[in-house]
């Protein structure tokens, strides 16, 4: 069992859970999960996240302002699909989480393409990599490892550039624009 890769892939489980959690509504303990999840994550990542939160919590309004039912940015991977079906990528998206039991359930009404059920399923499959390894099973871990690279690829590195310039756009809060910054940051450095 290698601790050290163990503890590098529940950092970056930490890291896209955080992440996750920048793009869902600010609820009671939000902000409390954020920082003690920035806690966690690896230490080449920590200035970004520092930035993140000197930014404090934005106001709930903000949120609803951005991602709200007549928001200004679309929080859903098929709103950037532009002349591709929007069934295929849904179907692709639920059957990810189905072959590895992610528990989509509990992810409070979001559609699988919601931008924070995706950081939550990659922070999911991080924490099965590592479960894998403490468990000797190297087939397991191939797969979760291989499932991980192949989503980042075909799901989030294909409209996270497109939602983080939305962002950038419309934000008025510093917080939205920084997340948006690190979460461009994660994936492409997840995608090399």
């Amino acid at each position: 069992m290698n601790s050290a890769t163990i503890k590098y892939l529940l950092s970056q489980s930490a890291l896209y859970g955080l992440l996750a959690r920048c793009f869902r509504p600010p609820e009671n303990g939000w902000w409390d999960t954020i920082v003690n999840l920035s806690r966690e994550i690896p230490k080449e990542w920590q200035g970004n996240v520092q930035r993140l939160l000197t930014q404090g919590p934005p106001p709930p309004d903000v949120y609803m302002a951005l991602f709200g039912t007549a928001g200004a940015c679309h929080d859903c991977e098929t709103a950037f699909l532009t002349g591709l079906p929007t069934e295929g990528t849904l179907a692709d998206v639920a059957g990810f989480y189905q072959a590895f039991s992610f528990p989509i359930a509990s992810r409070k009404g979001n559609p699988p393409d919601h931008i924070a059920t995706q950081l939550e399923f990659i922070s999911f499959m991080f924490a099965k990599e590592a479960k894998a390894i403490f468990q000797e099973d190297k087939e397991a871990r191939k797969i979760c490892l291989t499932a991980r690279e192949k989503f980042v690829r075909e799901h989030l590195s294909q409209w996270v550039p497109l939602f983080a310039n939305s962002l950038a756009e419309h934000a008025t809060n510093a917080f939205y624009t920084q997340a948006a910054t690190l979460l461009t940051e994660a994936v492409k450095e997840e995608n090399t």
